[in-house]
């Protein structure tokens, strides 16, 4: 048995015999290129992985946390399952069996997903005076602790830095190490305190995210400087999504943009005729969204041309994501649903105990879920 899995080991039974809430692991997580170490799996928010796992599904296990799960998503890296819950619970789960490694109090809500980095997990936070934090989990305490006002989006980690936007309309990057602010932005003229919902893509030198002001912005990186904006028809919460040259985001009046990365050009919009609220997955030239009118559309990524459309019957408020030729969607009708990606035909679909409303994570050969009525759950498949 390797050094590795044993001080693994030991760190479990100690805080098994402890009986007490920690979290504490004995090595930094190193993800590999199908784990999920930030919302939607990659900076671009790029949803899709090289892994096969073909329905039906059948239920493994199932963990109750306590208390019900925003909007962000599991995060999977290492084998290891973090998730936040609406108490201020970052809990730490193994994947393959489900069992608690352990947990952790940070005051407030989370609502957005955390993300990881080797030895530290960042946290945002809503309802609490410091907003986001740096969790050490090696050490077993925070490392810094940042107040940024109520953070109800999943931040993002480019190069050292954070960002991440508040409900006041605040946009902030601040450094990975200490939490120190490096700058801010604030939307302009936001006297009625307009928010920002949407959680931020990256690209370069490029950030992206949309606002409840109607548009969406991109910012340099390095300065906080505007290289542009994006008007659009209405409030934008979902998080934009980018690949190569072109972002990807959708509105609450239900339109679906592509907008040049560079210049912020309009490439082409479509209406899906109900609201969004995740961002879109990119996937084999396809643009996929699901609605609140129970409907997932595939649109061309280069053209908008509509590809299909599959009606699920049923509100979807959170990301879809792809293994290989399958989606994986979930709705707030309690259902986790099988798509084909090429044809839009359901392949299969399984009742589960709450509504989803975070978007599934695949990977270690399972999908992962989580709901409303405070569980996590995992879902086993064929894989090839």
């Amino acid at each position: 048995m390797s050094l590795r899995i044993c001080t693994f080991l030991l760190v479990c039974a100690v805080s098994l015999l402890n009986g007490c809430s920690g979290l504490r692991l004995g090595y930094p997580l190193r993800p590999g290129k199908n784990d999920t170490p930030t919302f939607a799996h990659t900076i671009g928010r790029v949803n899709a992985l090289a892994v096969t796992i073909l329905p039906p599904l059948t239920q493994v296990w199932e963990q109750d946390i306590t208390a019900g799960i925003g909007s962000g998503s599991l995060l999977l890296v290492d084998s290891i399952i973090m998730v936040g819950n609406l108490r201020g619970e970052l809990y730490a789960l193994n994947a393959k069996t489900g069992k608690r490694i352990g947990w952790v109090t940070l005051g407030g809500s989370i609502e957005g997903a955390p993300v990881i980095d080797g030895d530290l997990v960042i946290v945002p936070v809503a309802g609490s005076h410091e907003t986001l934090i740096g969790y050490d989990f090696l050490e077993g305490k925070a490392r810094w602790k940042t107040a940024l006002v109520d953070i109800q989006a999943s931040p993002l980690l480019m190069d050292a830095r954070v960002f991440v936007g508040n409900v006041s309309g605040r946009f902030t990057a601040v450094d990975r190490s200490t939490g120190e602010t490096v700058w801010h932005f604030d939307l302009p003229g936001n006297t009625s305190l307009k928010g920002i919902r949407s959680s931020p893509a990256g690209a370069d030198v490029n950030v992206v995210f949309g606002a409840d002001d109607g548009r969406l912005y991109n910012l340099d990186a390095r300065t906080g400087k505007v290289r542009w904006t994006f008007a659009a028809d209405g409030a934008i919460q979902a998080g934009p999504s980018i690949a190569d040259t072109t972002v990807y985001v959708g509105t609450l009046h239900g339109t679906m943009y592509a907008v040049g990365l560079t210049g912020g050009s309009l490439l082409w919009s479509h209406a899906s005729g109900a609201a969004i609220y995740a961002p879109p997955l990119l996937h084999r030239g396809g643009c996929y969204v699901g609605t609140t009118g129970g409907v997932v559309i595939a649109l061309d990524q280069r053209t908008g041309a509509l590809l299909w459309s599959c009606d699920v019957h049923s509100p979807i408020n959170a990301g879809i994501v792809a293994a290989n030729a399958v989606l994986y969607v979930g709705t707030l009708r309690k259902e986790l649903i099988a798509i084909d990606a090429a044809k839009g035909e359901i392949l299969w679909k399984g009742g589960v105990s709450g509504r989803i409303k975070t978007t599934p994570v695949v990977g270690a050969d399972r999908v992962f879920i989580a709901t409303d009525d405070r569980l996590v759950q995992a879902f086993e498949g064929s894989v090839r």
